[in-house]
């Protein structure tokens, strides 16, 4: 049986873990983010958020499906991702469809790059199809796929 002392020493530290993560805005155990990875142009009253994903498949140039680890055991598996700041051309309609496969292409190598990959997120806003909206970076040295998609001139017209 517990004595009182180790029942609040168990209740401080959960309480120190769940202000830190309402007050500084992270869903880990350290409060420093990554400096190297760029915010969102758009961002909520706690800053943007980053969470571990695995690549599971590419939908088009900038929709795809990922594991996003929440951290404490939690996963969201097969969630739907869509670039926020960029639109890439579609795949199976309108003139530009070969434009639209090369930039499947290239997101599909960029996330399978051996990489570890964080998303980054300003809150939890979805479109109108339910995917959730934000950035994909590579976590060791910052790059967003969505500036590379961009650098590539595979951005919509």
């Amino acid at each position: 049986m517990k004595s009182w002392r180790q029942h609040i020493v168990g209740t401080a530290a959960c309480v120190f873990i769940l202000c830190g993560t309402v007050f500084f805005g992270t869903n880990q155990l350290s409060f420093a983010a990554p400096s190297t990875l760029e915010a969102p142009e758009k961002s909520c009253a706690c800053g943007p958020r980053w969470w571990p994903v695995e690549h599971v498949r590419t939908i088009d140039g900038n929709t795809f499906v990922l594991d996003i680890d929440l951290g404490w055991r939690m996963m969201l598996d097969d969630e739907r991702i869509r670039l926020e700041t960029l639109d890439t051309p579609e795949l199976y309609r309108g003139t530009d469809k070969a434009r639209g496969k090369e930039a499947k292409r290239f997101a599909d190598e960029w996330l399978k790059a051996n990489a570890p990959l964080v998303f980054i997120s300003a809150g939890d806003e979805r479109d109108k199809r339910g995917r959730l909206l934000g950035d994909v970076c590579r976590a060791d040295y910052g790059q967003c796929i969505a500036s590379e998609l961009r650098f590539a001139n595979l951005e919509k017209l």
